[in-house]
């Protein structure tokens, strides 16, 4: 799939997409942002997170080219301390294929409280970790492909690049 900062591709909320451990990879082309005046957003490759009115779920993404290139794994703390917790990958060459997966792996400790354990791979090669964190699962958004979900359903942080092969495993 070719994506162009406008598209984007949903599928349809599933219970099956909110297991307690997931891996999700896919393989990806990122191009150049020709920023003129500013500075390019984050591109959202695969996500399902929901911002409003907390912050739950998962986003695979991309940085802009003025922070690093690197692809991150990024997960909803729910109002748990700070917003959101970012994981990087290692930095990425524009138009050139590579391979992104992320593991998540969540504890539901009771009361509407999680920790997750997630890991940050790229090309198979494990580039960053980290474990103990407040985490809020998404109950109700769609997966999405292109573009990362925001207060509502809205579309935003469009990826400008190619994604194929992307795959979602319920465990680690």
């Amino acid at each position: 799939m070719e994506f162009n900062r406008a598209n984007y591709l949903d599928v349809p909320y599933s219970a099956s997409l909110q297991t307690s451990c997931q891996t999700v990879m896919c393989w990806y082309k990122p191009y150049l942002w020709a920023v003129v005046g500013g500075t390019a957003n984050h591109g959202g490759m695969v996500c399902n997170r929901a911002v409003a009115p907390t912050a739950r779920g998962w986003i695979l993404y991309r940085t802009p080219e003025n922070e690093g290139s690197r692809i991150k794994i990024q997960s909803g703390r729910n109002g748990q301390g700070a917003f959101w917790d970012n994981l990087p990958g290692s930095p990425f060459v524009l138009s050139q294929w590579r391979h992104a997966a992320a593991t998540i792996k969540v504890t539901n400790l009771g009361g509407g409280q999680w920790t997750v354990q997630k890991e940050m791979y790229s090309d198979g090669n494990l580039d960053n970790t980290n474990t103990n964190i407040p985490y809020g699962p998404n109950p109700d958004m769609p997966l999405r492909m292109g573009s990362a979900i925001e207060g509502g359903a809205a579309p935003s942080f469009f990826y400008l690049g190619a994604l194929d092969e992307v795959r979602i495993y319920n465990y680690v």
